[in-house]
């Protein structure tokens, strides 16, 4: 307990999967101003601790999803690189396309060892593209 309120982490052991019950449970000990910013706190707490994110947890679906003769894959805005690494386990050319050379740069890193990926950058213009 923080005073009279429980601490953050005591939310993470009651349900870590569970915000609004951390929202409930600060709910009249934190003044209005400072509910969000405290909720904000918790969850990225348990992000830190437990780290998830719901782009890789679609990529066995999606990687179902291939024709079984799949040659080439394009993941464009793909942060790190993790889908398009997925991909290049079920195709002949796996090529990722971002707008951020900070995040190029991770990905590549990451990769070295996959010969069959690529990265680009793409413009950062805004525009339509059509892929």
């Amino acid at each position: 307990m923080t005073g009279d309120r429980p601490a953050c982490g005591e939310y993470r052991e009651r349900d870590p999967a569970n915000a609004a019950q951390a929202y409930d449970a600060i709910d009249g000990h934190v003044p209005e101003s400072d509910r969000d910013a405290e909720l904000i706190g918790w969850i990225n707490r348990a992000n830190h601790a437990h780290p998830w994110s719901h782009n890789d947890h679609y990529h066995r679906w999606l990687l179902r999803q291939l024709p079984p003769r799949a040659t080439r894959s394009i993941d464009v805005g793909w942060r790190t690189g993790n889908l398009v690494r997925a991909l290049a386990s079920r195709v002949d050319q796996a090529t990722g396309t971002d707008i951020d050379p900070e995040t190029i740069a991770i990905a590549r890193s990451q990769s070295a060892g996959n010969t069959n990926v690529e990265f680009h950058t793409a413009p950062s213009q805004s525009g339509r593209y059509w892929l």
